[in-house]
């Protein structure tokens, strides 16, 4: 097959939509040799695939950050060969890493049980036997070094199916220059977006809890996210230290944790359970729940004012959280607050807990979130909701 001869440009747009599509395209082997351990139906694939596009960009941009600069770069030797052949060796070194890592946690993850981070990785690295266990995983998963190789010599081939050649041509000095410059700055900005994974330069970028968005089940984030993304934003995570306060038998001595419930004799009732979370509000606003002395009526709101009179009211609180994150695991699943360790963006957020929503999901339930702000600016309470298995 005849190499495309073609600006550079159109070459770079071409090669890197070859690494982002085998990146994309190498969820089908994850997929299929863990669909067991993720319980995703086979059906679902196509689904779980669309849901992990933005996650898919944001690997992608952050490995091809250099590349790309280094292609729309407005200067006059972007063109020459020798920087075509350093754009070469970037392009080869990050996008294979990038696909070798994702490629590598198909065999792994049923090591894991999730996605590889970082903390793993330094963990394999370190290890005195580091020879022998490469030397035995290359022996029990020649599969997935073959599946790697493939993938690669994939990517090299349709790397070099176009051939840069020069800039696009313009007639005035100027126009050239602010046509490449332009373009850079665009190319500078969509790469930023990538990075985020969202369609917006403020607010908090894409974070490996909102794979829990339009799944069925916990599991299945592991289909949607990617292994790269996973370990760039694990880099700066810190192990959670273990704090043991008392033993075992002093614990017991002191008060027992086992509490075998007596069920009722009657069924469950099956109404409506509705929680309603006021942020940074407090009881000092709510007139019913006001405890300080000679306190007047506000009138700040009437709704939950005439409710609490005919609800379960506990006027005596005590805060579990400072953000809005710590405040619905708290509510929610009963995490108290740890500072600086936060459970939503913790290495823990994919375990399964026994919290209120899963819980009430035996019985039949199912959970809808409303929140009255702009949308997506508290997409983290949907995203506990799943990581407590609501739905």
């Amino acid at each position: 097959m005849r190499r495309i001869r073609c600006n550079i440009w159109l070459a770079t747009l071409w090669q890197s939509l070859v690494a982002l599509l085998l990146l994309w395209g190498s969820r089908v082997a994850f997929f299929y040799h863990n669909v067991d351990l993720t319980g995703a139906a086979f059906g679902s694939l196509i689904r779980l695939m669309w849901q992990g596009v933005p996650f898919d960009l944001s690997a992608w941009a952050y490995f091809n950050a250099l590349f790309m600069v280094m292609r729309f770069l407005p200067v006059p030797f972007a063109a020459s060969r020798g920087w075509l052949r350093a754009s070469d060796a970037v392009y080869y070194i990050t996008n294979g890493l990038m696909l070798c890592v994702n490629m590598a946690d198909v065999a792994m993850f049923p090591f894991q049980g999730s996605r590889l981070r970082f903390a793993a990785i330094r963990s394999f690295f370190t290890d005195p036997n580091l020879g022998g266990i490469f030397l035995s995983y290359a022996g029990a998963y020649w599969w997935a070094f073959l599946l790697s190789a493939l993938t690669l010599a994939l990517m090299v081939w349709l790397y070099r199916r176009v051939e840069p050649e020069g800039l696009p041509s313009v007639k005035s000095p100027v126009l050239a220059w602010c046509m490449r410059a332009g373009m850079f700055l665009f190319v500078a900005a969509l790469l930023v977006l990538c990075m985020r994974g969202r369609l917006s330069f403020s607010g908090k970028g894409l974070k490996p809890a909102d794979a829990a968005r339009g799944v069925e089940r916990l599991s299945e984030m592991n289909v949607v996210l990617n292994t790269p993304f996973n370990l760039l934003h694990s880099l700066k995570e810190k192990p959670v230290e273990a704090l043991v306060y008392f033993s075992e038998k002093e614990l017991a001595s002191l008060r027992s944790s086992v509490r075998v419930p007596v069920a009722d004799a009657g069924s469950m009732s099956m109404r409506n359970v509705m929680l309603i979370v006021i942020e940074s509000g407090g009881q000092h606003w709510i007139d019913r729940l006001d405890n300080a002395p000679e306190a007047k009526p506000r009138g700040l709101m009437p709704f939950l004012d005439s409710i609490s009179g005919q609800s379960l009211v506990v006027r005596y609180n005590f805060t579990t959280g400072r953000r809005s994150n710590e405040g619905m695991a708290a509510i929610l699943g009963g995490f108290p607050m740890f500072e600086p360790f936060i459970y939503m963006g913790s290495p823990y957020e994919n375990n399964t807990v026994d919290a209120l929503p899963s819980l009430l999901r035996r019985k039949g339930y199912a959970t809808k979130f409303y929140c009255g702000s702009n949308h997506g600016s508290f997409a983290h309470g949907r995203r506990i909701l799943n990581n407590l298995n609501g739905c």
